[in-house]
Formats: C-alpha cells, sequence, structure tokens
C-alpha cells in the first residue's frame, strides 16, 4: 500500500513559510520516517527543484521511503504523473496531493486521492502515536540490581 507524495504541495499546506527550502523538506521526511515507523507504508515523495545532500541522506536510512526530483527538463507533476501511469496497483495505491489536475489525472488511473489536509491529520496521529509509544518504551526500562535482588528474594 504505498503513498506517493506530492512533497512541495504537502508542505505547502503543513509550512508554508518553508516551501522550497531544504529546511520544509527535512522537516516533512522527519515526519514521513515517523509515519511509517507506526504504520509500516512504503512512501514514494517527490520534490519540485534539484536534489539536495539531506534529503538524499534522511532518504537513506528509511529503505520503504523513495525520493525523486525531476530532471532539470522535467516538472515534479511529470514525475508524480509517470509513477502513477506506470503503477499496477489499484487498491492500496493512495496519492497524496490536492493538486487538481494530479488529483484528476489520479482517479483516471484509478488511484485513491488523499488530501493533504487529511494526511496532515493522520501524519499528527502518526507523530503522537509515536510518542507514545516511545514513552511506554522508556517506563518499561530495565530493572536495576538491587531492584532484581529484590524481586529475586520475593519469588524464592
Amino acid at each position: 500500500m504505498p503513498h506517493l507524495i506530492d512533497g512541495n504541495n504537502l508542505i505547502g499546506f503543513t509550512d508554508p513559510d518553508n516551501l522550497n527550502t531544504p529546511r520544509g523538506r527535512t522537516h516533512l521526511i522527519g515526519k514521513i520516517q515517523i509515519f511509517q515507523a507506526v504504520t509500516h507504508k512504503k512512501v514514494l515523495l517527490v520534490f519540485d527543484g534539484p536534489p539536495d545532500p539531506e534529503s538524499d541522506r534522511l532518504s537513506s536510512l528509511s529503505p520503504s521511503m523513495r525520493i525523486f526530483f525531476p530532471r532539470p527538463d522535467q516538472t515534479a507533476d511529470s514525475v508524480l504523473m509517470g509513477l502513477i501511469r506506470r503503477s499496477k496497483e489499484k487498491r492500496g495505491f493512495f496519492v497524496v496531493t490536492s493538486d487538481r489536475e494530479l488529483k484528476e489525472f489520479a482517479e483516471e488511473h484509478k488511484k485513491q486521492v488523499v488530501s493533504c489536509r487529511r494526511f496532515s491529520r493522520e501524519l499528527k496521529d502518526a507523530i503522537r502515536a509515536y510518542r507514545h509509544i516511545s514513552a511506554k518504551q522508556k517506563e518499561e526500562k530495565d530493572l536495576t540490581r538491587l531492584e532484581l535482588d529484590h524481586w529475586m528474594e520475593l519469588f524464592k
């Protein structure tokens, strides 16, 4: 069930002050990595403009995320449309965008479209779940030697 994400469109919705900046890309990649840690979903992420080293480095940390940048003679929309066109999956292939033209193109190719507003809520839910899981893991830390001796004495 891959998610094909229009990266700049999503940044424009969630963090418009950082649209077209490496910082905006980095923050979005981090949020998506948390989303993946919670949901175990594959993500294909497409950004406008040339690649930057930090995005490449961050994407290498997640084997189930691929980041695409258009060639100089392409647009991000043409890359997104090419990925939609080549995908054989009909069920469980989600296109995340609020771009009207991309939305119509995806629907014509029988893909499920998720608005940036809805996916932003999914990201927030995943981050909340991740924090909850992390807090629980901190609570379940290892026993100290003294605690272990105490429990061993109790259950002799």
